[in-house]
C-alpha cells in the first residue's frame, strides 16, 4: 500500500521505519488523512510477520506541530454542536467517534506487541508528543517547573498565563532496572527527578 503522508519500509532486520514527511507543508500536522494512513501502517505493523519492530520519526526539521487547526474548526462546526448540546444521539456519536479516533490507533500501536520506538527531532506538540508517549522508549523521566495553578487535576490544558518549564530527562535504559519491583523502579525514577530539581 501507498500513502501520501508516510513513507513504509521494512530493513534486513524486519525494522520498519515509518518517516512521517506531509508533501507541501513545512511541519507535519495531524488531520483526517494522517488518522486514515496511521490507523493502516499501525495495522500493517500489527499483522505483518515481517515486521518484528518499529521506528516512527519525521522527515521534517520538526517531528509534528499536533493537530491541524482546519480540521478542529471543522470538528467544531457549529450547527453539529447545536445538536449535540441539545442532546441529539447521533451528532453526540459523531463527536465521540471523530475525537476517539486517534487514541483508539494509539492504543492499538500501544498494544500490539511489538517494540515501536518514536525517534522525535526538534518539536512535538499535542497528539504528536501523546504518540511518543505511546510508544514503547526507555522510561524518559519529563519535570513539569511552574504553578501549580497552571496544571488541572486531569489533562493537558493550560488555563491563564503560567510560566511552566518542561525537561526532558536522559533515558533510563532497561538494562539499568531488570529484576527490579515495580516499587523499587518507582523510587529510581522519582529519585532521578528529585535530583534534577535540587539542582535546578
Amino acid at each position: 500500500m501507498s500513502y501520501r503522508n508516510f513513507r513504509l519500509t521494512t530493513d534486513n532486520d524486519g525494522i520498519a521505519i515509518v518517516t512521517w514527511d506531509m508533501p507541501e507543508k513545512s511541519m507535519n500536522v495531524i488531520d483526517m488523512s494522517v488518522m486514515d494512513e496511521l490507523e493502516a501502517i499501525v495495522d500493517a505493523i500489527s499483522t505483518d510477520d515481517v515486521i518484528k519492530g518499529a521506528i516512527v520519526t519525521s522527515g521534517k526539521e520538526s517531528f509534528s506541530g499536533g493537530a491541524d487547526l482546519k480540521m478542529l474548526e471543522a470538528l467544531n462546526d457549529p450547527s453539529e454542536m447545536d445538536k449535540v448540546s441539545k442532546g441529539d444521539e447521533a451528532a453526540v456519536r459523531r463527536l465521540f467517534d471523530q475525537t476517539s479516533r486517534l487514541g483508539g490507533i494509539y492504543r492499538q500501536l500501544e498494544t500490539c506487541g511489538k517494540p515501536v520506538v518514536a525517534a522525535i527531532n526538534g518539536t512535538a506538540l499535542g497528539g504528536a508528543f501523546e504518540l511518543a508517549l505511546r510508544t514503547h522508549v526507555p522510561i524518559q523521566p519529563i519535570l513539569l517547573r511552574g504553578s501549580g495553578d497552571a496544571l488541572p487535576k486531569r489533562g493537558f490544558v493550560l488555563q491563564g498565563r503560567h510560566p511552566i518549564r518542561v525537561s526532558v530527562l536522559d533515558p533510563i535504559p532497561p538494562e539499568s532496572f531488570a529484576g527490579l519491583s515495580a516499587e523499587a523502579l518507582s523510587q529510581r525514577v522519582r529519585s532521578t527527578m528529585a535530583k534534577e530539581l535540587g539542582e535546578s
